[in-house]
């Protein structure tokens, strides 16, 4: 059974009506040039696409101590667990000689700076977009094949696997695939897989103890008991995590397009003009292999200093398809931040 939302156009109207981004052209200008025929592979080896498993990360962090800490979305107080940034820094530097200090990704955690163009894209803290996607409680019970781009902190993706882990795994009937992309592997092993093992501990086996002395109530230490655990929960639930890091393009395109990916959401993502049309005709040609698959792209309405908008993308989105995608407005008083839903 493919994913669906479960809402219709309707839904999506409030007392203010849709945002005028979903005003439809009266002539849509379509291009029907193949989306792949868009991209290319402009980066250099260090940063193509790879796979990983969750189990090589995973064995990558056996035995380390973890804290973490509680956060709750602004609008419906969901709780979700993520890795405190002071301990991802505590461990890099105590996995470096203090004399030579840290390199590579690994030094972009102590730096102010959320972006630098091909080399980190700020996926080591969580942003506020990511929080709205949660807000909005989907799940997984339909989808087959799952896709977070862009995850860095996998804050939506942790509470969608722990909403699964609440119910009776009897639920779950077919097999589901569940595929994590962010463009630093540091990025993946120290947050992505750790938000995911929290949320899944928290929701399945607090209070049981897989190490062998006590520690406090929000630390874990990654021991053998633990991975073993979440392994075989992860059987039991029918679920396959693997990741991948690196730069998007025609090869993760191609590393993806058999795998009949039902549901994608892309958080904060949208915020380069010289990489939003890269993530879009990723999308396009996932919606042209399967036009069940369904879409959400969360973003602000625009990043100053850097150019992207979600108006952008919904405008690059009408000119590819024809069609404009349903856009709901998040209101709190702040910056303007949206939805875009793709069905």
């Amino acid at each position: 059974m493919s994913f669906a939302f479960g809402f219709t156009d309707e839904d999506l109207v409030d007392e203010n009506g849709f945002s005028d981004l979903t005003r439809k052209p009266a002539i849509p200008q379509t291009n029907d040039a193949s989306p792949l025929d868009n991209l290319t592979d402009d980066y250099d080896a260090s940063v193509a696409p790879q796979w990983h498993s969750i189990e090589s990360i995973l064995e990558s962090l056996e035995n380390i101590r973890m804290s973490f800490e509680e956060v709750d979305t602004p609008k419906n107080k969901i709780t979700v667990y993520r890795r405190e940034l002071f301990d991802v820094k505590h461990q890099l530097m105590s996995e470096n000689e203090p004399e030579e200090g840290v390199d590579s990704d690994a030094k972009y955690v102590f730096e102010e700076n959320d972006l630098h163009k091909n080399v980190y894209e700020g996926g080591f803290k969580s942003w506020e977009c990511s929080y709205d996607i949660i807000d909005k409680q989907y799940d997984l019970i339909d989808c087959s094949n799952y896709l977070e781009m862009g995850c860095g902190t996998a804050l939506p993706s942790a509470y969608l696997l722990s909403d699964m882990f609440k119910r009776d795994a009897a639920e779950f009937d077919n097999p589901k695939k569940i595929i994590l992309s962010d463009f630093n592997y540091l990025v993946l092993k120290l947050v992505t897989v750790p938000n995911i093992v929290f949320n899944w501990y928290i929701t399945r086996h607090k209070g049981e103890p897989f190490w062998g002395s006590s520690i406090p109530s929000n630390e874990i230490i990654m021991s053998r008991q633990l991975i073993d655990k979440f392994l075989e929960d992860l059987k039991l639930y029918k679920l396959t995590i693997d990741l991948i890091s690196g730069s998007w393009g025609l090869k993760f395109a191609h590393m993806i397009q058999d795998l009949n990916i039902d549901l994608v959401i892309t958080s904060e993502t949208i915020y380069s003009p010289e990489t939003f049309p890269v993530l879009s005709e990723v999308l396009i040609h996932l919606k042209r292999l399967n036009r069940m698959c369904q879409i959400i792209v969360a973003g602000k309405s625009i990043y100053f200093g850097v150019g992207g908008s979600i108006a952008d993308f919904v405008s690059y989105w009408n000119r590819r398809t024809g069609k404009y995608p349903l856009v709901e407005e998040i209101s709190d008083g702040g910056l303007k931040r949206l939805l875009v839903y793709i069905q």
